[in-house]
């Protein structure tokens, strides 16, 4: 990060985070935890951290009530990092033959952030990714988790978005 802003000249790095989808792998949350605290300390120590937010989060939503989803995690984010978090993040995905569960994940995230999290909590919330999932078979296509819509070309489901988008 400083050699991008101190030697490259980039002045428009806002904002970093730690681990895509974190809630999803082996990383605990007193080891993610650490991790944004040792980043914070380099970024003030460097001079950086007025330019350089930290997001907290890029989760995925998960199995409510369990350990690993989105509320567990931000529980513990507040509790223990919102002193050095300044926004959070989430990923939201929905399968092809779920339309409205892109509109849920969104108002879900929108009350979580801002209805659930203490007050002193609530923070810029950014969705970092977002997308459709389709289906992983298709016709004699090579299986891609996700990849197709199933119709008779196997298409994209990325360009039935740009298509409908064009509409």
């Amino acid at each position: 990060l400083q050699d991008l802003v101190r030697t490259r000249g980039i002045t428009n790095l806002r904002w970093v985070s730690i681990a895509n989808e974190p809630n999803s792998t082996a990383l605990t949350l007193p080891q993610y935890e650490a991790l944004y605290r040792a980043l914070d300390a380099q970024l003030i120590a460097r001079g950086l951290r007025g330019q350089i937010g930290l997001i907290g989060g890029d989760l995925v939503e998960l199995t409510e009530g369990t350990p690993s989803s989105h509320r567990a995690w931000f529980d513990y984010m507040v509790a223990h990092m919102n002193d050095i978090v300044d926004a959070w993040s989430e990923h939201i995905y929905w399968n092809l033959d779920q339309p409205r569960r892109g509109e849920e994940r969104i108002k879900d995230a929108a009350y979580l952030v801002h209805q659930e999290l203490p007050e002193a909590a609530r923070k810029p919330t950014f969705i970092m990714e977002y997308g459709v999932r389709g289906v992983t078979s298709c016709g004699t296509k090579p299986d891609l988790k996700f990849a197709y819509y199933p119709d008779a070309n196997c298409t994209d489901p990325v360009r039935v978005l740009q298509l409908a988008a064009s509409l």
